[in-house]
């Protein structure tokens, strides 16, 4: 009995300890990613199979087909793209998804009741002292102040709105600074996302795509470093800084001895030929060291097979990285990393 006990408890012990270090994976809907299946069965639903996804440590990624309900485990998460009936998510393991604190605008509607929802009530001098009290409550979603009493009623959901003389309305928006900054720049440049209200929705998602197609960047729908460095809104990383090595100086050949002059004679144009051979370095040395290459990572870089955005991904560089270039071909440099050749986006790197 005590055995049976020790095996069920190691053994929900170790799927703890196999959990830890990952964060949930976010379903993303009308979503696919190709390649890297090792197994598929069938499940009654996306989140059952994303459950699965999480138990195993070989899973990185998966896809849920809801026509025929089979869930493919994928054992790398290559990007994403756009498939309509068809649910995906990726583990994010090694680091911690940096998330934007959220914003809150009041949005203020005069002559317009929320009828119910209440919970409290007290008087204020005007509707703006009204909306900052309801902004700085985090139970507040909506309010109303009657201008008759000066009363300030604030509601823990949003009702429907209605005509109503003398009564000022007032619902709580949260937003996202950098979402609305994003939206700002494609409407300048013609992408269409909707309003710039900074909220994440799947206008703005399909525009963002248009623009990271268009820019050469990997098509992900969401906002990421390489997208915000192309919009200007984040700064890269600084390349470091290079040494350059000096090359010491020879010592200063000794004087030779002094010889016979007969043997002065005979060796007379020998030592000076020799002399000018050895003081000229060899041409293929300099030419070679004038073709050297390095570039450094500026941000999470993609190692791919051939030079299209749309290729299998061999690895993930981290920022700060330097890579040799073996190969300048176009928008695209073709560098080793970890024993594996491959090309990367010249445009997500800095020459040094």
């Amino acid at each position: 009995m005590v055995r049976i006990f020790l095996v069920v408890f190691f053994s929900l012990l170790a799927s703890l300890v196999q959990a830890e270090g990952y964060e949930a994976i976010t379903l993303e809907f009308d979503t696919q990613r190709n390649g890297g299946d090792y197994t598929q069965f069938r499940v009654s639903s996306a989140q059952e199979c994303a459950r699965e996804c999480e138990r195993s440590s070989q899973c990185q990624a998966f896809d849920f087909y809801s026509s025929d309900h089979s869930c493919w485990l994928k054992s790398a998460a290559y990007p994403a793209r756009k498939s309509y009936g068809v649910v995906s998510g990726a583990k994010n393991r090694g680091f911690t998804r940096r998330v934007e604190p959220a914003s809150v605008d009041m949005s203020i509607s005069y002559d317009t009741q929320r009828a119910g929802a209440d919970y409290t009530r007290f008087q204020a001098q005007d509707v703006h002292q009204c909306s900052q009290r309801c902004s700085r409550d985090s139970r507040c979603a909506a309010f109303d102040y009657t201008t008759s009493d000066y009363f300030c009623y604030l509601k823990s959901w949003i009702p429907s709105s209605r005509r109503y003389r003398g009564i000022h309305s007032g619902v709580k928006r949260r937003y996202f600074p950098q979402v609305k900054s994003v939206q700002e720049i494609l409407i300048q440049r013609r992408y269409n996302p909707g309003p710039a209200d900074g909220v994440m929705g799947n206008q703005t998602r399909i525009a963002l795509e248009y623009y990271q197609r268009d820019h050469q960047l990997y098509v992900t729908g969401r906002i990421d470093d390489p997208t915000l460095v192309s919009m200007g809104l984040l700064q890269p990383l600084p390349a470091p800084p290079v040494v350059q090595a000096v090359a010491a100086e020879p010592p200063p050949a000794s004087k030779p001895a002094a010889e016979p002059e007969v043997e002065k004679e005979r060796w007379s144009a020998e030592p000076e030929a020799a002399s000018r051979e050895v003081a000229t370095p060899p041409a293929d040395a300099s030419a070679q060291g004038d073709l050297l290459l390095y570039v450094n990572t500026v941000g999470v870089t993609y190692l791919q097979m051939k030079d299209n955005i749309y290729a299998d991904i061999l690895a993930r560089i981290p920022a700060g990285i330097k890579l040799k270039v073996l190969l300048e071909k176009g928008e695209w440099y073709k560098v080793s990393y970890q024993n594996q050749v491959g090309y990367v986006l010249a445009e997500s790197v800095a020459k040094l």
